[in-house]
């Protein structure tokens, strides 16, 4: 008689974030994860077809958190500098949890930064972000919207990833 495991994809997300938060990705092993999670190999994979795709279900949860955030960030009156700085925080807080990983992933030949679901959300909100102050004048800024946003949010990656100036040196840059 086979057994019964209540709840075993949630399972498997939970055993996987604890690996992933302290391995790499190409550390992270979906036997260890099966074997955390009391399954065989063959049944994770009857959840989840890839590491990539495990690793993808993890993110998204915490990330969905991220851009919870950062939609009641947007609308709120507070300056086009504090939103931008709380949104690199929220991104920021991300990238400690799951730096290793995440940063693989993303340089990896698998995968590409801005194909990714959870960048392409990122792009929106702060392209939103930047029309809604564009329309109180607050910046004044010749790229398009959608241009300056490439330009914040992958430089927001990029800092978050590897700090190498400060968040206030980075938005002077900007030229806002």
């Amino acid at each position: 008689m086979p057994k019964i495991i209540e709840n075993i994809k949630e399972t498997i997300i939970e055993e996987g974030k604890k690996a992933l938060i302290l391995t790499s990705y190409e550390e992270f092993n979906m036997r260890d994860i099966a074997k955390a999670c009391n399954i065989g190999t063959g049944t994770l994979y009857n959840y989840f077809s890839n590491k990539e795709d495990l690793i993808h279900s993890i993110f998204k949860e915490d990330w969905a958190k991220v851009i919870r955030s950062i939609d009641k960030l947007s609308y709120e009156d507070y300056s086009f500098n504090y939103k931008v700085e709380s949104i690199y925080n929220l991104v920021r807080d991300f990238f400690l949890t799951y730096k290793k990983a995440f940063y693989e992933l993303m340089s990896s030949s698998i995968s590409r930064p801005k194909d990714r679901p959870y960048v392409k959300v990122l792009h929106e909100k702060m392209e939103q972000i930047i029309d809604l102050h564009r329309e109180k004048g607050e910046i004044t800024n010749p790229l398009s919207s959608e241009k300056l946003s490439y330009f914040i949010v992958s430089n927001l990656l990029s800092l978050a990833v590897e700090p190498s100036i400060s968040f206030h040196e980075l938005y002077q840059c900007m030229n806002i």
